[in-house]
């Protein structure tokens, strides 16, 4: 199957459908993350949790965490509550 590249203002998209099932594949995900292959559904990317880390009143910081790890969720939790 041939690729075909549509180009926006700056990026360049591959229009390929997803590499596991054949399904076409979002075009916010596509911008997002250009060169992928798979649509979300087939990904195996795991899902990661964000929180906002206010330690610094000028520059917040995003602290991202596998949602497997317990201790670390926890404490994320906690900072971002404190901090609010």
């Amino acid at each position: 199957m041939k690729s075909m590249k549509t180009t926006t203002s700056r990026i360049s998209i591959v229009t390929d459908p997803c590499a596991k099932c054949g399904c076409q594949i979002a075009p916010a995900r596509r911008e997002a993350l250009p060169h992928t292959s798979t649509c979300v559904k087939c990904s195996d990317a795991k899902a990661y949790v964000g929180f906002m880390d206010w330690g610094h009143k000028t520059a917040p910081e995003i602290v991202m965490v596998n949602p497997d790890d317990r201790e670390n969720l926890r404490r994320a939790q906690a900072i971002n509550e404190r901090r609010r």
